[in-house]
């Protein structure tokens, strides 16, 4: 089974789509209703190909070859969005399992929370505040027999305006070792490094209006919605950009963590910009996320060509029973030997 059961649950929550003349493509920020306006972009489905994420859902960093441009090449332009005054970042722990063609296969957590910038850090933007971000994923131990996977993402971003600050991602894949560290400065700099095997990979760009995995997945569950809505988001997941598209199809009911929860369903698409001849490896993904807030991202499901990717949330830990982690700074500091200098 090619890849970890983790990085293929995280990777496929966005089917990418193969395209050409990709390389510049503006979309506009009419609600309802957006479109592309420049470039020539001809979209064919094939063999869906994916590059992630839950949480993380997010886009977990592809393993695939090299890009045929290099990320800073892209011209993308994507609307601005700023979350509603109302969001909410309880301090709390999403619990999840996972499972491929009804198999049990691991098991995902997701801990966020808000906190306020340190004195003097200009991280914080306009608001002073921060989302924490830690992701921990893992096979089972049946599956560790055959395809044992770790999976160790951080991210810290400002809330207001919501922006990346920094992204870690530290992967064991058959007692292989991926990281993966981006840094985004003030302006949206963009620094970003990506050590596999005894390969480095390393690109510095004027980022823009560009996401990492992890605030691509916050900032998608925290828009407000309106059926029929459409959002484009452009992630970089250190070595790729794709453009990420996000349709609001329906509200239904979706059993989580043994209630029937009042839900948003979202359909997500990803566009690959940066090799847009790359074959596909995921055909369809639907994620269900609350209604209420603070929103929790309860189900996933995503066809890919091994078979069906399954994710269910289990539970939600307030932070009373949380030995929270880490705060923004303490977060970045346990793979600090191998990060950005």
């Amino acid at each position: 089974m090619p890849g970890g059961i983790t990085k293929l649950v995280l990777d496929s929550f966005m089917p990418t789509y193969q395209q050409e003349n990709c390389r510049d493509y503006r979309v506009s920020a009419s609600r309802g209703a957006h479109r592309a306006v420049r470039g020539a972009l001809r979209v064919r489905l094939g063999l869906c190909s994916s590059l992630a994420s839950l949480a993380l859902l997010c886009l977990a960093p592809h393993g695939a070859a090299a890009a045929a441009i290099e990320p800073g090449e892209v011209q993308v332009s994507t609307p601005v969005y700023q979350l509603p005054a109302d969001v909410e970042w309880p301090d709390e722990r999403w619990d999840y399992h996972f499972s491929w063609s009804g198999i049990p296969v691991g098991t995902l957590s997701i801990e966020a929370g808000g906190q306020p910038a340190e004195d003097g850090d200009t991280d914080g933007g306009d608001s002073g505040k921060l989302l924490t971000v830690h992701v921990l994923g893992t096979t089972n131990s049946v599956v560790d027999l055959l395809w044992k996977y770790r999976l160790d993402a951080r991210g810290v971003v400002a809330v207001r305006p919501f922006s990346p600050r920094e992204f870690i991602i530290d992967e064991t894949e058959r007692r292989k070792d991926k990281f993966t560290h981006i840094r985004f400065d003030a302006d949206r700099n963009v620094h970003s490094i990506r050590r596999k095997n005894d390969k480095t990979r390393e690109y510095r760009f004027a980022g823009g209006n560009t996401f990492d995995i992890l605030s691509t997945v916050f900032l998608i569950l925290n828009l407000d919605y309106v059926l029929g809505d459409e959002f484009y988001v452009d992630t970089f997941t250190g070595t790729s950009r794709y453009l990420v598209t996000v349709n609001v199809d329906a509200k239904e009911e979706q059993l989580a963590a043994g209630a029937s929860v009042p839900a948003w369903r979202l359909s997500v698409h990803t566009h690959e910009l940066t090799d847009p001849e790359k074959d596909g490896k995921h055909r369809e993904t639907i994620l269900w996320v609350s209604r209420d807030k603070p929103r929790r991202l309860l189900a996933a499901r995503s066809k890919t060509f091994v078979g069906a990717i399954e994710v269910d949330l289990d539970a939600v830990v307030p932070a009373r029973e949380l030995e929270r982690t880490a705060g923004a700074e303490e977060l970045m500091a346990k793979p600090a030997t191998r990060a950005l200098d």
